[in-house]
């Protein structure tokens, strides 16, 4: 296991919602025309405050799972998904479905399309005070020296990759902001297994 969000010192969460819906929408075929620095200058802002709220997971799942459907390589992947909420959870719904996207469409980005069969597994319960997001899919995995960066902003760790390289750094600023974390345990040629876990905010919602 690797790369718990919180060992990173925060830089900044300050990202646009549209950032996050092009890159689903694969336009990285207009990046040449984007201007790298005025992105970065807009991702170093400072990050907003948390805004707590009770979260219909069903619901925003959902929502994630709208914005990823018309992906390309989703008519090839089995997709299980499994919610269980008992209880009521808080947090800043922005940031949580920021995460959720990222790393849902991350699974479906990078799966391995010469393999016979393609599965997404995601599992979102909350339990113990905390909500945790087991994801596995058997794509094409990371090397462990691939792995050690991928929180980097910018960081493209395989010619699949669109946009530009800031969906998993997103991902570490809003989960730095939310006190959660994040493993990714990865093999070339065989997936990825990443679990994020955000504690409940109802003490101060």
């Amino acid at each position: 296991m690797i790369a718990r969000a919180n060992n990173y010192p925060i830089q900044t969460e300050k990202t646009l919602w549209s950032s996050m819906i092009n890159t689903i929408d694969n336009y990285s075929s207009n990046s040449n025309n984007i201007d790298i620095g005025s992105l970065k200058d807009s991702l170093m802002q400072e990050p907003r405050m948390n805004c707590i709220e009770n979260i219909d997971l069903y619901a925003s799942i959902n929502e994630v799972i709208n914005l990823t459907k018309n992906h390309s390589h989703l008519e090839n992947i089995e997709v299980s998904v499994n919610i269980e909420q008992r209880s009521p959870f808080y947090t800043d719904k922005y940031r949580l479905t920021l995460i959720l996207c990222h790393v849902i469409e991350n699974s479906i980005l990078f799966q391995d399309l010469r393999k016979h069969e393609n599965f997404i597994d995601l599992n979102v319960t909350v339990k113990n005070n905390e909500l945790v997001i087991d994801l596995l899919d058997n794509g094409i995995g990371m090397s462990k020296a691939i792995q050690k960066d991928i929180f980097k902003m910018f960081f493209k760790g395989s010619k699949l990759s669109i946009g530009f390289g800031i969906g998993l750094y997103v991902v570490k600023q809003c989960l730095y902001q939310l006190s959660g974390t994040i493993n990714i345990d990865s093999a070339a040629g065989v997936g990825t297994h990443c679990i994020v876990k955000i504690p409940n905010s109802f003490k101060i919602a």
